[in-house]
């Protein structure tokens, strides 16, 4: 198995078989193969299955870690959503 990061592109051979994970920018590329290499040491099904790569995109991008500038703008949407729902409806 290897795993190449290639500019906003990573890619991951398993088998002969490659599987490509785009991303919106450079530093998000670098920490998923970083992550990656990481993983594929406790996880034996990271080096084996296809479609793991595409679970730890999602699992990054859900903790923030990559594509921060969507996650944090979600943030600030679910806070304002919260505090408008919090308001009596005499303020409204």
């Amino acid at each position: 198995m290897k795993v190449i990061a290639k500019y906003k592109r990573v890619e991951i051979t398993f088998n002969q078989e490659l599987v490509s994970v785009s991303f919106s920018s450079v530093k998000d590329a670098l920490v998923f193969t970083d992550w990656y290499k990481h993983v594929c040491k406790i996880r034996e099904r990271a080096c084996t299955d296809k479609s793991y790569p595409e679970e730890l995109y999602n699992y990054l991008k859900n903790k923030g870690i990559i594509n921060k500038d969507l996650f944090e703008s979600r943030q600030r949407m679910l806070r304002k959503a919260h505090l408008l729902d919090a308001l009596t409806p005499g303020w409204l």
